[in-house]
Order: C-alpha cells, then structure tokens, then sequence
C-alpha cells in the first residue's frame, strides 16, 4: 500500500489531471457516438501511456479515478474494461449529474439560487427568438446547418443559396438594398469556410455578425479512421457535396480506401448498399429516405463543431440580453 502511494506521489498532480479529463472525454464521446460499447476492453496503460504521451503513471492514476467514478472496470491481470450495459446508463447520468451540480453551485455562488436557474437560462437564451440566414451552395450542407440551429440552438433560420448573392458581390463593395430579401431583419449570417470571404461582404453591407462553422474534429477523426481501411459510401442529396466531400478527405484516402457517393434518390444504388457496412447519411438523405435499415457511421451527422457551438451560445445570449435591455 506504501509502495502504491509512493507511486501515486510521483506523478505529477497536472499531469494526471490532465489525463484524467483526456481520457474520460474519450471513453464519454466513444460511448456517445458509439465507437464504443459496454464491455469493450480499452487499451492497456502501456498502449495509451504511448498513444498520448504522457507517462504511465499518470495514465494507471487517471484509469483508477475513472474506475472509482464508475466509468471503467479494472479488473487484475485481465486490464481496463468498460462496465456491462446494466451500468453504464447509470454512469453517464452520473456524468451528467456532477457536471450539473457544478452549473448550479455555480450560479448559486453568483448569486442566482437553484429554483431561478431554469428561469434565467431561458430569458438568457430564449425570451427574444434570434433568427438567422443560412448561406451555402449545396443542399446537404444546408440541411445540417439549419437542423443543428434550430434543435440543440433554438435559432431559426432562413435558407439563402450563394448563387442569389452572387449578382450583388460581382459589382464590388455590395450595397445593402442589392441583396436578397431575404437577410433583411435577420440577427446573423451563418456559412462554412467555402463561402467565409463572400459572406462576409454581405455581412459588412448589412451590419450583421458573421458565424463561419466549422465540423465537428471527432467526425472527421472517425472518417479518416475508416477510410484508412475501408471503402465508404456518402449518401447525399445533392451530386455537389458529394463533390466536396471527397475533396475534403482526399488526403485520408491517400493508401487507404475509396469514397463512394450515392444519391439518395438512385432507389436501386441505395437498395444495393451492403447492409453490413456502415454508411455517413447526410440529414438530408435521412429525411429523403425515411425509416432506413442502412447501418450508420455515426448515429448522428454533427456539422457544427463545439467550437462553433461555443461562439453560437455567445451571440445568443448577447442577443437576448440586448433585447431586454
């Protein structure tokens, strides 16, 4: 036991915090985007040791914590697993639960007691409805935006195709009544970094924030893990984000497997997909084919990055407190 505490000592206590927060972020977002299930064995200390860079201290330390929070198992001389289905829904709220107590103490610190709380968040975030216009040049890609804003943001949004903001860019320094109709009123101009630098001259002419988003890092870690040794197929709605797509990861097929699009609407293309390889289905695809038996990459397609969802929640809140002010 002595020895144990010595060892414990010798890790520094950044280090294993550091740790700590790494690897249960991973084994959380696994379990979430299901790269992971219960009962898989994770790697051992040595191997994560290696993979992250840190020493094998701090990673055996972090692994203990995890295994008292309940989130790994580790069981003597067999290694790290995750625990069985039984347990593991209950962790994940456990996960849920500290994580909310921390908000709340929190708020209650500055001020704000519990009972308030829900309140507050929703005359922060939601008294004054923020609408937004969605500019893009492909449908897939629209379609996720405008979702993701509206589910997990509250913000509605109006579709504005870049070709209808063309005619005004071509002329130079845009004027505001030579833009389309439809970014008049609107509270901020949403796009991807294809179309950051025009967007970005409307916006100058109409006065209005610009949000360029950006893609979630973990999907792209888990298609370019895929492609380094299995062909995918993109089902898509429109040939150009198929496009786009494969540009996009160009680089990941380099020795690895191939990118195969497929349109939602080839019924026969799709009806020959093999069910027992997984597909990325756009939002877009999902809502053109329905209930669907084709097995998913990812449960959900994420186009919007917590980076950007960060910078999203930010205007919110301003905007609904400028409201009330």
């Amino acid at each position: 036991m002595a020895r144990k505490e010595r060892r414990e000592e010798a890790a520094p206590r950044e280090a294993r915090t550091a740790v700590l927060d790494m690897l249960r972020q991973r084994i959380v977002g696994g379990l979430h985007l299901g790269h992971l299930h219960p009962g898989d064995r994770l790697p051992s200390i040595r191997a994560l040791s290696e993979e992250l860079g840190e020493d094998h201290r701090a990673v055996g330390s972090a692994l203990r914590a995890l295994a008292e929070e309940g989130l790994v198992e580790v069981r003597e001389r067999k290694g790290v697993y995750l625990p069985a289905p039984g347990r593991v829904r209950g962790d994940l709220l456990e996960e849920k639960a500290r994580w909310l107590k921390g908000i709340l103490v929190e708020a209650r610190r500055r001020g704000t007691p519990v009972p308030a709380f829900p309140e507050l968040v929703r005359d922060w975030t939601a008294r004054t409805p923020m609408r937004c216009a969605c500019i893009e040049s492909n449908t897939d890609q629209m379609t996720a935006l405008r979702t993701e804003l509206a589910e997990d943001f509250g913000v509605e949004s109006v579709p504005v195709r870049l070709a209808e903001l063309e005619p005004a860019l071509a002329r130079g320094s845009a004027r505001r009544d030579q833009l389309p109709a439809a970014l008049e009123g609107v509270h901020l101009l949403v796009t991807t970094a294809f179309h950051g630098p025009a967007v970005r001259r409307a916006a100058r002419a109409l006065g209005t924030p610009v949000l360029v988003a950006t893609i979630e890092p973990e999907l792209v870690a888990t298609i370019e893990r895929h492609l380094a040794g299995s062909e995918l197929a993109l089902v898509c709605v429109d040939p150009a984000f198929g496009d786009r797509f494969r540009s996009l990861f160009r680089g990941a097929r380099e020795g690895g497997a191939a990118i195969r699009v497929v349109r939602a609407d080839d019924a026969p293309a799709v009806a020959a997909l093999d069910r027992a390889r997984p597909v990325l289905l756009t939002r877009a695809a999902a809502d053109r084919l329905g209930d669907t038996d084709l097995r998913r990459l990812v449960p959900a397609y994420p186009s919007i990055s917590h980076e950007s969802a960060a910078e999203i929640v930010e205007l919110l809140i301003r905007h609904n407190l400028t409201a009330g002010a």
